[in-house]
Parts: C-alpha cells; sequence; structure tokens
C-alpha cells in the first residue's frame, strides 16, 4: 500500500515537470512496473548522473552495497551503458569490489578499457592491491607485468602517458606498492625517489609527492620503524583536486596503514577514527569499506565496547555477504567472533 501511494505522488509530480530524482524513486520503487522500466530507461539515457548519485548515496549513506548493486543492474538493463559506458562500468567495479567480489570488479574493469585503457589498467592495479586480493596469484601477476612492460617502453622522464595512456607517476606509485607488498624494499624506494624526482605537470599536481610519502611510509613500516611511518604519511599534503587517477591518489592503502600502525602503537581512539573514515566516508573509501569495519570491530573487542562492536561486525558481514567463494572463510570467521561478543 505504502508503494502504491509513492506510485501515485510519484506520478502526480512527473506530471508536472520533468524532475530526474522524483523519476529515479518512481523507477526503483516500482522495480518491474511498466511505468517503472519507463522511467528508468529515460533516465539512464538523458540522465545517467542520477543513477551514479544514487547508487553511490545508497552505498554511503544506507550502507547498503547490495540494494546499490540492484539498483545498478536494473539501470543496466534499462540502458545505463549505452548514454555512459566509462562511468556504468567504473561504478560497476566500484561497486563489486566494495562487497568482495574482485573476479567480478576485474572483469568489469575489462569493459572500461574499451574507452580508456589506462584506466582500466589503473583499476585492475589497484584492485589487485587491496587486502581483499591476496587469493588472486595470477592476476597479480599479470597486471604487475603488464605494468612492468608498461614501464619500459614508456620515456622516463618525458611522456606523461604510456602508450595504454597510463599516466607515469600513477605506474610508478603502482609499481612501488607492489614492491612493498612483495617486501622487496630497494625496489619501493626506487619508484618513490622516481617521484620525487619527477618534472612537475602542467597542471601543478601535487600527487607525485603525495605518492612518493606513501611508498615511503610503506617501507618504513616494514623496517619496523611505525611513528616514521605515522611522521611520513602526515607530512605529506593532501592530493590536488581534480588529480589524474582520483580513486588511486585517494590513498586508500595509506589510509588503512595508518590505522593499523595507530593501532600498533596503542593509539587506539586515532586507529578507531582512520577506519571509520574508511568505513562508507566517501566515494573513493569504498573499495576498504568491509576490511576497516573489520578492524574496527575487532578493536573495538579488544576494547571492551561490545556494542560498537557488533555494529561494525555486521556492516562487514552484510557488506561481504555475497564476496568471492574465496573470501567466505573471512566471513565466517567474522560471524563467529561476533557470535562470541557479550
Amino acid at each position: 500500500r505504502g508503494a502504491d501511494s509513492i506510485l501515485r505522488a510519484a506520478g502526480a509530480l512527473m506530471a508536472t515537470g520533468p524532475d530526474p530524482e522524483v523519476a529515479f524513486f518512481h523507477a526503483v520503487i516500482s522495480k518491474d512496473h511498466p511505468a517503472g522500466r519507463a522511467a528508468l530507461a529515460r533516465l539512464a539515457l538523458e540522465a545517467p548522473s542520477t543513477i551514479t548519485n544514487a547508487v553511490h548515496r545508497l552505498t554511503a549513506y544506507a550502507r547498503d552495497p547490495a540494494m546499490a548493486d540492484t539498483v545498478l543492474q536494473r539501470a543496466f538493463r534499462a540502458g545505463f551503458a549505452t548514454a555512459d559506458a566509462r562511468g556504468a562500468h567504473y561504478l560497476a567495479v566500484v561497486i563489486a569490489a566494495t562487497q568482495g567480489q574482485l573476479v567480478r570488479a576485474l572483469r568489469e574493469a575489462d569493459a572500461v578499457a574499451e574507452s580508456n585503457p589506462g584506466e582500466a589498467l589503473e583499476l585492475r592495479a589497484l584492485l589487485l592491491t587491496t587486502p581483499a586480493s591476496s587469493h588472486l596469484v595470477r592476476e597479480r601477476a599479470s597486471v604487475l607485468r603488464r605494468l612492468q612492460s608498461d614501464n619500459r617502453h614508456s620515456g622516463a622522464h618525458t611522456d606523461l602517458t604510456s602508450a595504454s595512456g597510463l599516466g607515469r607517476l600513477t605506474r610508478w606509485y603502482l609499481l612501488g606498492l607492489f614492491a612493498a607488498q612483495a617486501w622487496d624494499t630497494l625496489a619501493a624506494i626506487h619508484f618513490a625517489d622516481s617521484l620525487t624526482s619527477a618534472k612537475p605537470t602542467t597542471s601543478g599536481s601535487n600527487v607525485a609527492t603525495v605518492f612518493s610519502a606513501g611508498l615511503r611510509a610503506h617501507v618504513l613500516s616494514l623496517k619496523g620503524q611505525p611513528e616514521a611511518a605515522l611522521a611520513t604519511l602526515a607530512a605529506a599534503p593532501e592530493p590536488n583536486q581534480g588529480v589524474h587517477g582520483q580513486l588511486v591518489a585517494s590513498q586508500l592503502n595509506e589510509r588503512l596503514l595508518r590505522g593499523r600502525l595507530l593501532e600498533g602503537l596503542d593509539r587506539s581512539e586515532e586507529a578507531l577514527d582512520v577506519y571509520g573514515s574508511l568505513v562508507f566516508g566517501d566515494a573513493n573509501s569504498f573499495l576498504l569499506a568491509a576490511p576497516a569495519a573489520l578492524h574496527r570491530a575487532r578493536l573495538l573487542v579488544r576494547l571492551g565496547r561490545s556494542p560498537e562492536a557488533k555494529a561494525d561486525y555486521a556492516t562487514f558481514l552484510r557488506t561481504w555477504a555475497r564476496a568471492d567463494p574465496a573470501l567466505q572463510p573471512v566471513v565466517d570467521s567474522a560471524r563467529r567472533e561476533m557470535a562470541r561478543v557479550r
């Protein structure tokens, strides 16, 4: 009865003039109703940004990536990818990865390659440096080989982008991150030094400084110097707005590293704040929302704050409920941990 009332109200509002927001809710609530399908098809072609914004809101504010995914798939069927193929598949990458569906996210990244191969390589590399990707050994090796090949065939200090379209600064950062995760500190520092000595870009971006600091912090952490690693992260500037590789420049791995370093130094409240900023804090934090929620839940248990811990466990379990099979043991373990919280 409520849905019928909303449909009538939405229909009356749409009759007074085009309103993308009202049309969107009309489409979602009516589901397979002919009017809903028509409204969603019209939005997909005429106002795709409305769908993008709504999917982000469902994920960030409602903390319901599964519902966001349902809406997104319905929009795809209505022609969303026809109007904005790059944006549609990019959003699908983020929503799939948020739910721990890395295999599907990598497949969606391949779809991005049709319009922007450099961005697709960047997305694949970033996905494969997240904590959820450790089981994707073959995929990690493949992307690393592509990055290395890309680096060999591109000018060291001349062209800003390689043949694939991947920016050299982003490429060096990703290669350094892969090196740090393999405990190859010499290679990681080499790429950090390359970033430090890079010529400034015409846009005046400070991304080279940001990337270099992040790699140095990872190396310092590996060397057992948490205070120095934290100081390095704290001294790094905020990335400029609109820098190339916005998702990469958001420093997801470095933000998670900062939380873990603070936790290791018993600076628990600060660590909770950092983890909390990743739990659907903004669109660029979605990829690590579930791992950050789990870190936060476990820390809250140790602090004896059971109600808050249960809430974060619930966020993690809801977010990764449909994660890749290889990640389900992590989900099962979290479910048992939550059951023991009193």
